[in-house]
């Protein structure tokens, strides 16, 4: 039996007699190390042992008759073995040591396991994750690693201790735990977040990973628990970051979408969903020239979204959307992938139909200013000339009796001449280079002063309907052109309607605000009044609104009307510091509003002026000095005055009159000098004369009145003033005034 034994055991076994030498092995000892019995007989173990490994042993035995250990044995021809050994005596019957038995085992196996144990246990232990082993039954933990100790601020052997409810708030009873476990064992495995509780009580978000397994005859959990806290953060901050460019992508009032390459669109803004009046979620999906035009429309013409794509760059072009009634400055600009190509394209669609209307309002302002200063300068030669031709012709007059042929003549040079000067008037009034006379002025009063002569001008065939409110704050202006925009307007009224109709005048105090500016820029805010001149005549269509205020831009016919008429009220709005407004349509009739500054002021400014007999004109040898630069104003203004008994010296320049002023002492009785001269203005002339001589009469004469001729100093200092072109009757009258030697 003891044979058997010995014969069959899986370890190695070997018989060393009391000299040490090996006697007797089994097959496993053979098996193990390699040697035959009769290689080992008269050999000591030592042989196929490593010498440290020997020597531990034998050191061993020297202490005690025993010797266990784990060391290295040498396979015959050289290959190391790990091995467990023991070595213990044989006894005979009188208890002596008759041999010794050794035993080896092979522990390459068990070794490597132990080192893939630990191999996993490191793993474990290193792992950035919490892992827990828990017993499904009792919820307690059987093992964790180090991260789930340090995690929740236990030691092992105290989280040893715990149960899952002591770390998950989640399972806080027995009964939400087993319910759990139930769904567990049918799913096989399960991922969710939760919150953990530190030994402290504070508590972080984990995202947990559960397998139920089975390990022998027991069953297990395998927890995996991730600290998400800094995902949790990243993720309220993308979030934050999202509801962010939401909020910036919505507060874009221009349109914004994103669309793909078939042109639908991805994402939409807004202002997208508010021009077209719907829902971000039924924009999305729709092609974008489907939203403009209309379902089943093709791509607009001139839409920059193919040259985009084609060239890779941003594109711009300005599409006009009839069915929307807008105007939009569309800029489409490439999105590309990490490898350069196209993945998407930005579309941005700015509303520029009103910044179109104020360009095409402003263009009109600065066209009409432009011609209104050419018409005041135009005008100023032509008052010149006409103030030549009408002195020349007066006296011509006086030359011949009333009855002679020429004096006719004569007169028709006059009559065409002076209706010569009423058109220079009204560019003027256009240029707003006519001298005024402002007073508070009641529109509704005046406008009722006016209606015998208005029923007279717009005949019997057109109703005229006044609407002038009762409180109607007063406007400060010239009473002459306030009158002529009234007649004019209603004139024009009149020829829209050649059979007949309705014109209607209203006036109403109004509070003009910033938001209308915006939309009409000749405007600002304040108080004004507004007179509202309306017909139901043929109206005006787009072509010929933009140039109804033009001079000499007329739609009647050859030789009716010289186009002036709405000029001259455009340049009066103008000069009264207000503006006009007009709406037309064809068929529809016309309103224009002019609107002009109210004031609080209602004291009237009165003038006076002197009346002069006809004796009184002629000159007793006055001395006047002349300073004209128009050299045939200025011989017509000499003679004129030298045939009257004054004394006259001209001069061409306000310098050359310095001169001839100092050369005779200073020895004159009145100074006739023109506003615009080349150098030194005539204001300026003769304040330097009334350095030396404060009490010296003057007469200042000029065309227009825009800064160059100084107007408003010229009636802060109380200058008397003749305006060109004049008569010669007109000059005299003037001469004598300033002498001051009317009559009283």
């Amino acid at each position: 039996m003891y044979r058997l034994v010995f014969s069959n055991s899986t370890e190695a076994v070997a018989i060393v007699d009391r000299a040490g030498f090996v006697v007797k092995q089994n097959p496993a000892h053979y098996q193990l190390l390699g040697y035959m019995e009769e290689d080992l007989r008269g050999k000591s173990p030592v042989v196929y042992l490593e010498e440290k490994t020997s020597s531990a042993i034998m050191a061993d035995l020297a202490k005690s008759s025993v010797s266990e250990g784990e060391g290295v044995a040498i396979y015959r021809g050289g290959k190391r073995i790990a091995v467990e050994y023991s070595v213990f005596p044989l006894r005979n019957e009188s208890n002596e040591v008759s041999a010794h038995v050794w035993m080896l085992r092979d522990i390459r196996k068990r070794q490597e396991a132990e080192k893939q144990l630990r191999l996993f246990r490191t793993l474990v232990d290193c792992s950035s994750d919490a892992i827990f082993i828990i017993d499904p039954e009792t919820s307690r933990f059987v093992d964790v690693n180090e991260r789930a100790c340090n995690r929740l601020h236990y030691s092992h052997e105290e989280l040893l201790q715990k149960q899952v409810r002591d770390v998950d708030p989640r399972f806080d009873t027995m009964e939400k735990w087993r319910a759990h476990v139930v769904q567990l064992k049918a799913d096989g495995a399960a991922m969710f977040e939760s919150v953990h509780r530190r030994a402290d009580g504070t508590e972080f978000p984990v995202e947990v990973s559960l397998a139920y397994s089975e390990i022998g005859e027991g069953d297990y959990l395998m927890a995996v628990a991730r600290d998400i806290t800094e995902r949790k953060k990243a993720e309220a901050q993308l979030l934050l970051a999202r509801q962010e460019w939401d909020r910036t992508f919505d507060a874009i009032s221009d349109v914004v979408t994103v669309q793909d390459l078939d042109m639908r669109v991805i994402q939409a803004n807004k202002a997208t969903s508010d021009l077209f009046q719907l829902p971000v979620d039924q924009i999305i999906g729709k092609r974008c020239h489907e939203l403009f035009c209309g379902p089943g429309k093709e791509p607009c013409p001139g839409c920059p979204i193919p040259q985009a794509r084609e060239l890779l760059m941003p594109h711009m072009a300005e599409i006009e959307h009839p069915t929307l009634g807008k105007t939009f400055q569309v800029t489409v600009v490439p999105i590309l992938d990490e490898r350069g190509s196209l993945k998407d394209v930005v579309h941005f669609a700015k509303d520029v139909t009103e910044q179109k209307n104020l360009e095409a309002q402003l263009l009109q302002s600065q066209k009409m200013e432009a011609i209104g200063k050419l018409a005041g300068g135009v005008a100023h030669d032509f008052n010149n000339l006409l103030s030549v031709i009408l002195g020349y012709v007066e006296m011509a007059q006086l030359r011949f009796s009333p009855s002679d042929p020429v004096t006719h003549e004569l007169q028709q040079v006059e009559g065409a001449a002076k209706r010569a000067a009423d058109l220079v008037r009204q560019l003027l009034l256009f240029g707003r280079k006519q001298h005024l006379e402002f007073i508070p002025i009641d529109l509704r009063k005046a406008i009722d002063e006016l209606v015998k002569m208005l029923h007279r001008v717009i005949g019997e065939d057109v109703r005229l309907e006044l609407n002038c409110g009762e409180e109607c704050w007063e406007v400060e202006g010239d009473a002459g052109n306030i009158d002529q925009v009234v007649m004019n307007l209603a004139v024009n009224a009149r020829d829209a309607m050649p059979d007949g109709g309705v014109l209607s005048m209203k006036t109403e105090n109004v509070l003009i605000d910033e938001e209308y500016c915006q939309r009409h820029p000749e405007a600002r805010p304040g108080k004004f009044v507004c007179l509202s001149v309306s017909d139901t005549g043929t109206g005006m269509g787009v072509d010929v609104l933009p140039h109804i205020f033009e001079p000499f831009f007329t739609t009647r016919e050859v030789g009716k009307g010289t186009g002036l008429g709405l000029s001259v009220v455009y340049g009066i709005a103008k000069s009264h510091k207000g503006w006009i407004n007009v709406y037309s349509e064809q068929n529809h009739g016309t309103t224009f509003r002019l609107y002009l500054p109210a004031v609080s002021s209602t004291s009237a400014k009165t003038a006076g002026r002197d009346i002069l007999e006809p004796g009184t004109l002629l000159g007793h040898g006055e001395k006047i000095l002349v300073v004209e630069d128009d050299t045939a104003i200025r011989e017509l203004i000499v003679t004129a005055l030298g045939r009257s008994g004054y004394g006259v010296t001209g001069a061409a320049s306000a310098e050359e009159g310095l001169e001839s002023f100092a050369g005779q002492g200073g020895a004159f009785d009145l100074v006739v000098s023109d506003v615009v001269l080349p150098g030194m203005n005539g204001v300026a002339f003769v304040e330097k004369l009334r350095e030396t001589q404060p009490d010296i009469r003057v007469l200042l004469c000029s065309g227009y009145a825009d800064q160059k001729s100084h107007w408003p100093l010229i009636q802060e200092r109380g200058y008397p003033f003749l305006e060109k072109p004049f008569t010669i009757a007109k000059l005299f009258e003037g001469v004598r005034n300033a002498l001051g030697k009317a009559s009283s």
